[in-house]
């Protein structure tokens, strides 16, 4: 690594974070040793411990350099860094590495046999010697462990995949670098403390990585593995929708692009330009984490598993143990609850209050065993938390009616929908027509979105949700049975 004239070396050294007072004597012992701490870097472990990386450098002393110092020009020096401690090397490259090494030593331990049969009087037998049994002790620690790489167990760590991981582009690294304040990073914190105060759900560690493939200022959101969402963010900018701001001319550095989820066109200027700006925009950290926290409650089936609603039961059986023993797995299975849960979620329900909801279980499942009659029936029970969580400060909520004719149109639009019969064409447009009107109107509200819903029958509320969700991601939907008495419903029209 060069910084100017001088030369450094750099090593990286492994601690728990669990582990406070390893990890200062760590510090304490580089630091004796003149090594100067560069980054601090939190990282998962194989055995899903989390751990401290903690990369150290020093000027290199001139006396000690070889010619297979590694050289690395600072500039990329950071983002080589991150990328290698990102992901773990895979089998192949540690393969690939160790055989590498083991013929270095090989040569090595040659060329000091070689030395040591040589006639010369001038040689330190002792010496070598000494070196000779340290090469060989190291070259069987190596041959051990090309033994442990070629083992098929090793691929058992990789069968499992991270809940949720964000792959972020060159561009957008310093949103993670802890340097740079990593705004990403505490926007992730934020995101699971509100999740879980607003709804009770808890979403799993965030994995953050680095990826070459993508497009500049590029991030993609994965899901178990599996690419459900890409965009692209624009740091030391801030994001506005259009027509937010006015604007009569685009200076040099506005960006116009796209927000995918609203389909509305947005304006990333640079935050040089947005000081004196009533409105407040996002900046790119914030818009990532936006869209995460859609992501993950659209796709909280994949996300949520058996290890969680566990928690969620230990909870329960601190406060009364009955409620959990009475209910499974006699009458309902853990995987019910699963599906139960997940349903509530995604829906922006609040399961909070978790011995309450339990308790209605018990009450609801004695009589019941269809899933989804139960999630409509607990949702009638948890009226007030639901209404809670939409109503403004002064407890009104403003509705969307859709109105006994439209019900019965969509109702019989949705049976039919796979049919084929005369006059489809029709009420495809008929319905469009609907779709475009509802749209129309939460878009042109002057009111926050999370305070709309949508009010339909009970019976087409869950085939609606999808389409809501498509219209706004924020827009809720609910049945009367779930409106409490204690909050003012405002028609803003019907449709």
């Amino acid at each position: 690594m060069i910084f100017g004239k001088n030369q450094y070396e750099y090593e990286v050294k492994v601690c728990p974070c669990d582990e406070p007072e390893m990890l200062e004597d760590l510090l304490n012992e580089m630091s004796e040793q003149d090594w100067e701490l560069y980054m601090l870097h939190e990282v998962d472990s194989k055995d899903g411990d989390v751990n401290y990386n903690c990369i150290f450098y020093r000027e290199i002393d001139e006396s000690l350099r070889s010619e297979n110092n590694e050289i690395v020009d600072v500039s990329d020096f950071k983002s080589r860094m991150e990328k290698s401690l990102s992901p773990f090397n895979s089998p192949y490259d540690q393969c690939k590495d160790v055989q590498r090494n083991i013929s270095l030593i090989k040569s090595e331990i040659k060329k000091i046999k070689n030395l040591l049969d040589s006639p010369s009087s001038d040689i330190e037998h002792e010496e070598l010697n000494k070196k000779l049994s340290e090469k060989l002790e190291e070259l069987e620690d190596l041959k051990e462990e090309f033994g442990l790489i070629l083992e098929p167990d090793l691929m058992y760590d990789r069968v499992n995949q991270p809940k949720i991981t964000i792959v972020i582009s060159d561009e957008l690294l310093p949103l993670i670098d802890n340097e740079k304040n990593g705004e990403l990073i505490a926007e992730s914190v934020k995101l699971r403390q509100n999740l879980t105060d607003e709804l009770g759900y808890v979403i799993p560690t965030i994995k953050f990585t680095n990826q070459d493939t993508l497009g500049e200022n590029e991030y993609r959101i994965d899901i178990r593995g599996i690419n459900v969402y890409s965009g692209a963010v624009y740091p030391e900018h801030e994001m506005f929708y259009e027509g937010q701001i006015n604007i009569e001319e685009y200076s040099e550095g506005i960006i116009k692009d796209m927000d995918e989820f609203s389909s509305k066109n947005t304006i990333w200027i640079p935050c040089s330009q947005t000081k004196t700006f009533w409105e407040k925009g996002k900046n790119a950290a914030e818009v990532i984490i936006e869209n995460l926290k859609h992501i993950v409650c659209k796709y909280v089936d994949d996300i949520l598993d058996y290890k969680d609603i566990n928690n969620y039961m230990e909870l329960v059986i601190e406060q009364n143990p009955y409620l959990i023993q009475n209910l499974i797995p006699d009458i309902i299975s853990v995987g019910s609850v699963r599906y139960i849960f997940s349903k509530l979620i995604k829906e922006s329900v609040p399961i909070k209050d978790i011995s309450f909801i339990f308790e209605k279980l018990n009450d609801i499942c004695e009589d019941l065993s269809d899933r989804d009659v139960i999630v409509q029936e607990l949702r009638k029970n948890l009226s007030k938390q639901i209404c809670t969580s939409i109503a403004d400060s002064e407890g009104n909520i403003s509705a969307v009616l859709l109105s006994k004719e439209t019900s019965d149109f969509l109702d019989q639009f949705f049976q039919k929908q796979d049919e084929e019969y005369d006059g489809k064409e029709q009420d495809v447009k008929k319905y469009n027509e609907y779709i475009d009107k509802i749209s129309n109107i939460i878009e042109n509200s002057a009111l926050d979105y999370n305070n709309i819903i949508l009010l339909v029958p009970a019976k087409l509320r869950a085939k609606l949700y999808k389409i809501a969700d498509d219209i706004s991601r924020q827009i809720r939907l609910l049945c009367k049975e779930e409106l409490s008495d204690e909050f003012n419903v405002e028609i803003l029209e019907t449709i």
